[in-house]
């Protein structure tokens, strides 16, 4: 099988200071303009960053060095001394091993990159989901959202049909963009009063937008039976998610040896995340020394759905996935609300909106990841970590939150409000 290599701006092993200055170093040479090798630079960084979760390139696993300014000083060295003459920065022959290095820094950058997909920390689709084999766990597809409908079949009516039927995958729509289908046939038989019957119905398009219609607005039967049937809906869609991705994935092969041990934390954790795709997070904690093992809920924006709650409760209840003296209980999670408000004093060469709009950027980016899971704590000066590298930004001051808040395994944070205003104009030297 060949091994299809991806682009080098997809690669995230490669070290971003390196890589950039060996890339200025060359390009100057041929007559390039400054500017570009540090917007390279902050490229990669910012890559790297999202890629690894924030790991630093030094961190990240290496099989052999990909480091362009030591394979370039290694094929320098090789040069003169097979040459038998010394090389200088302005001669061809070192733009040419200049551009030769760069080349096999990407080879080598693709080579760790292929041995770290061997490892579930670094791994990426599909590498992940052959990893996910070996442990028994699958990556979870996208489903589809459910909601109930009551349909309203007509009384009989002399001369007409008597009986309508309604086939499985008949078509139910209205204001809503998504379309819905029913899950089961049915056959009704007109009396002399109008029937109604509750029913079942799946968005035809699985993923998250057939959660977005409210109940009013399936209300259309957009195949025709026969005879007019009324369409309500009674319940909101729930229950639609999209194709896992791969930290949820990373999280559930980690867990997985789990599954061969009995009644421990991960075990059940690792049942609840596996019933209910649309759980973002999952923590298993004991309130009283009773035997109630008591299970947090975290859904994809908050708080889960009662259908959410309901099919995690039937999934560790059942006597095949609980410990027998188990009481298990299913509880959403606590929202905690927090709003973040920065003063920021910003160097008078700079631009003050641009400043300010980059640093309510981190601060929204800082909320998102926090948000990710159950039980982060929200800490001050975390936040103005993660302010401190831009460029331009003098000085923060974090007036919200005022002080760390600690929660606990139950709590979800949220951030409600990033307000971001301009102090002071300092001039620096």
């Amino acid at each position: 099988m060949s091994l299809n290599l991806p682009d080098f701006p997809d690669l995230p092993m490669v070290d971003p200071a390196a890589a950039a200055s060996a890339m200025a170093d060359a390009y100057l040479k041929l007559g390039g303009q400054q500017q570009y090798p540090k917007q390279m630079a902050q490229l990669l960084t910012e890559m790297l960053a999202n890629r690894q979760l924030g790991l630093a390139a030094a961190d990240l696993p290496k099989f052999i060095d990909d480091n362009p300014k030591t394979v370039a000083a290694q094929m320098a060295d090789a040069y003169q001394d097979m040459a038998g003459k010394r090389l200088y920065p302005g001669q061809v022959e070192q733009l040419l091993i200049d551009l030769f290095a760069y080349r096999e820094s990407l080879a080598r950058a693709a080579f760790n990159d292929a041995g770290r997909q061997n490892l579930v920390a670094f791994a990426r689709a599909p590498m992940l989901d052959y990893l996910g084999e070996l442990v028994g766990v699958a990556r979870q597809p996208a489903q589809a959202a459910t909601a109930r409908v009551e349909l309203t079949f007509p009384a009989y009516a002399e001369g007409g049909v008597k009986q309508v039927v309604l086939p499985a995958g008949a078509r139910i729509g209205g204001s809503a963009a998504a379309q819905f289908q029913t899950i089961a046939p049915l056959a009704v038989t007109l009396a002399d009063k109008p029937q109604a019957m509750v029913c079942e119905v799946a968005a035809i398009e699985p993923g998250e937008a057939g959660n977005l219609p409210q109940a009013g607005d399936l209300n259309l039967l957009l195949d025709d039976p026969g005879a007019p049937v009324a369409v309500a809906g009674v319940t909101k869609p729930w229950g639609g998610a999209e194709a896992e991705d791969d930290e949820r994935l990373r999280q559930r092969i980690r867990l997985a040896p789990e599954a061969y041990s009995w009644g421990s934390v991960n075990r059940y954790r690792l049942a609840a995340m596996t019933a209910a795709a649309e759980a973002a997070d999952v923590r298993v904690i004991s309130p009283r020394p009773d035997g109630t093992v008591r299970v947090v809920v975290l859904g994809k924006n908050g708080a889960p759905s009662a259908e959410t709650l309901r099919r995690v409760q039937a999934a560790l209840a059942d006597d095949k996935a609980r410990m027998i003296n188990d009481r298990i209980e299913v509880v959403p999670a606590e929202v905690v609300d927090y709003a973040i408000r920065l003063e920021i004093d910003v160097l008078s060469t700079r631009i003050p909106d641009l400043v300010r709009g980059m640093a309510r950027e981190r601060c929204l980016g800082y909320a998102a990841n926090l948000a990710r899971r159950l039980g982060g704590d929200i800490v001050p000066s975390q936040i103005k970590t993660a302010l401190h590298d831009i460029d331009g930004l003098y000085d923060v001051r974090v007036l919200e939150p005022a002080d760390k808040q600690v929660l606990s395994a139950s709590q979800w944070p949220r951030c409600a409000a990033v307000e971001v205003t301009l102090g002071r104009m300092v001039s620096d030297g």
